[in-house]
Order: C-alpha cells, then structure tokens, then sequence
C-alpha cells in the first residue's frame, strides 16, 4: 500500500523490515521491550514503598500532620481531625491533647503552630474549617495545660508567612486579601495588634516566602519588559516588608517553581521548574550551588531547612508535562492500578553544602525536623507521620 505520492505507509513499512529482521534480533528485541516495561511497573507499585525506614510511626485519629517540636525537642506537636495533641518522639507515645481546635467540630482550622522560643506557650494559625474565606486567626496555648490563652482575628484570609522575634513576644503574619498585602505584628501575651498596615507590593502569588526576622518578602515574578521569555516568572523579587519597598531583584530563565528561606535569612533555596532548585546567596544575589535530586517530571515546590541550616528538604511534585519516572509510574498504574492514581510527592533530603542526596521519601504535607536537625517529622497520605534519623553527612 503506498500514500497519493507513490510512498509505502510508515506501518506496513515497519511492519515489512520487522519480518525482514532475524529471528534472534526480533526475539532480543522483545526481551528488551518486555524489561523495560517490567522495569516501569516495578517503579509504579514501588512508588509508595519506604526506601528509608522510619524509627518510629505516629498514628493519630484520621490524617495527622506534624507542627513542630518543643524546643528541648521532648515534644511533637501534631494536629488532626481531633485537634492538637503532644507525643513523645521517642517512644512515640501521648503525651496530652487540646481539643480546643478541632476540625472535626467544625471550629477552627489550623495550618501553621510552633513554639514560642522559650517553650512557654505554644501559638497557631488558623482558619474556620467551614469558611475559608473567613479572617485568619492567632491562639496562644499553654503546653502544660493545653488552656487557650488568648485569641486574635486578623482582618484577612490569605496567608502568605510568618516570623516570630526572637525572644518570642510579637508574631508578624502576612497576609493577603481581595484588595491587597498587609503585615500585621500582634503581642502573643496580651493578645494586642501593635499595627497593621498594607504594603504597596506588586501582585503576590505562588510561590513566596517570608524571611525568618520577618523582614523580607520573595517572591516570583514575571521578566521584565523585554526580558528573554516575557509573562513567564522566572525572576525572584524580594520586598523589604519595613520600608516597603523593592530592596532586589534576581533574574533567572526558568519559572521559579518554589522558595524557601535559610534559618539565617543568608540563603535563599529557589526551585526551578523541572531543574531541581538553585541555592542563592542573598548578600550578592549570586548562586551558591545548583541541586537535582528529583526527576526530571518532578517540580521543586517547597523547601524546609534544618534549624542548623545544614540540612535542607525539597519537596518534589509531580508534573503532567514531560517524560520521567514519574510519568512512567503514572503511565503503567493507570492501566494496573488506578486510571485516577497519581504519582506520590518526593522528600529528597540533602547536605546543603556538599549536595549529597541522604535520602528519598514518599510523603506529602508538612515537614519539621527537631531542634538538633537530628529527627525528621514528615505526614503521609494514609495519616501517619514517620520519624527519621537523619543520617550524617
């Protein structure tokens, strides 16, 4: 058969040279074809397996997320569909719950809780579970009684970040609204607003970060007029939240997929649409380190930072554009498995120096390592958080 210009059709011309081929070559040609897709449904049920053992697994009442460690690191805290509850990450057993926030009675939804520096009382961001569109809000709690303290509503909905000073006395959230940016810093004993006040910031989207001293911004925006891929947010800003104002911008050539602050406020972690993430240094704008620890198919969203900086975690999602092993895994488990089954977060967990990878995990939602850096907090899907020693570099 031949098409209107005289030419045989591709498939009958394939299908003649395979004839054509000896019958060990078409044989050996079968067994690589029949390894690789072996090899690629191997990965697909793979995919949720531990690779990295956990030394103790916390099982909460529904998903159950970590918040944060105390500060002598005795405790976990954790929030589920009850509320808030404190665990001993060594033995992995209960201390004491506060359910004076649960989702579960349709009250508050929490998203953001640490400790104050000193361990005394324990602070969270929330908003109504039912509304979230309502005003957030900021509870203080006492961890040896689990009584609430005291309660401020701030007058937006949208969070962007957080800092809290260093001996613990004010928090400074960010917020964003249908009109505009504010930064509020509230008195975490009296319950007081010190000010509130917008700032004059371009549009804010995904992603940002908000410096550890609460002084900073970063943002991801478009290139500038006439920059090499115009509309595209390859470039970073970051805002000086005091004076309110531009204090630099770092252009860059490929969509900034995630950011993240170093403990110091030095470092700025800057992901890098199916590129890994760059490691830039703050007092020059210049890059430190270029890591690629996900695959190719995989985008880096998020990053957490050991208290030490020596340790960071990029979360990796998977992207339905491009070819990886993500997308071979999506690829066999929709005809195995699942058609509506969907690749799993990667956890790479790296020495921030050196680049070495100490690790993959599974995992999705909220991380927080211990105060020594030592013990790493991660959720995952089926409601358990998994404790793990991280190995030395």
């Amino acid at each position: 058969m031949t098409t209107s210009s005289g030419r045989p059709l591709l498939g009958p011309a394939i299908l003649a040279r395979w004839r054509n081929l000896r019958l060990r070559v078409r044989v050996a040609i079968a067994l690589i074809l029949a390894g690789i897709c072996a090899a690629a449904g191997f990965l697909a049920f793979r995919s949720g397996a531990e690779t990295w053992p956990p030394r103790r697994v916390i099982i909460g009442s529904g998903p159950a997320r970590p918040l944060a460690f105390s500060p002598d690191g005795a405790v976990l805290v954790t929030h589920d569909a009850v509320g808030l509850s404190g665990w001993d990450p060594v033995s992995g057993t209960m201390i004491g719950r506060w359910e004076g926030l649960s989702e579960r009675r349709g009250s508050r939804g929490v998203f953001r809780g640490e400790f104050t520096p000193d361990g005394r009382s324990f602070f969270v961001l929330s908003r109504s579970a039912n509304a979230p569109s309502s005003p957030m809000g900021v509870h203080t709690i006492d961890p040896e009684t689990g009584r609430g303290l005291v309660s401020i509503s701030l007058d937006q909905s949208g969070w962007i970040g957080h800092a809290i000073s260093r001996d613990g006395s004010s928090l400074r959230v960010v917020t964003i609204g249908p009109q505009d940016t504010r930064v509020a810093d509230v008195h975490l004993q009296t319950g007081q607003k010190i000010a509130i006040r917008p700032v004059t910031i371009p549009s804010v989207g995904f992603p940002n970060a908000v410096s550890p001293d609460g002084r900073y911004l970063a943002l991801a925006q478009a290139q500038a007029q006439g920059g090499a891929k115009p509309g595209i947010s390859s470039d970073v800003l970051v805002w000086d939240l005091d004076l309110d104002r531009q204090a630099f911008r770092i252009a860059g050539t490929a969509k900034v997929s995630g950011l993240g602050f170093s403990p110091d406020g030095k470092t700025l972690a800057v992901g890098r649409e199916a590129r890994g993430f760059d490691l830039l240094d703050l007092s020059t704008g210049g890059p430190i380190a270029t890591y690629t620890p996900h695959p190719t198919d995989y985008d880096a969203l998020s990053f957490a930072f050991s208290p030490d900086g020596s340790t960071i975690v990029s979360t990796g999602q998977w992207i339905r554009t491009g070819w990886g092993v993500g997308s071979a895994k999506r690829l066999i488990a929709g005809h195995l498995r699942d058609p509506s089954w969907l690749p799993p977060a990667d956890l790479a967990v790296l020495n921030v120096r050196t680049g070495r990878v100490l690790g993959h995990i599974p995992a999705e939602g909220r991380v927080t390592f211990s105060p020594d850096g030592k013990t790493l907090a991660t959720a995952h899907p089926e409601g358990k958080i998994r404790l793990r020693d991280i190995p030395p570099p």
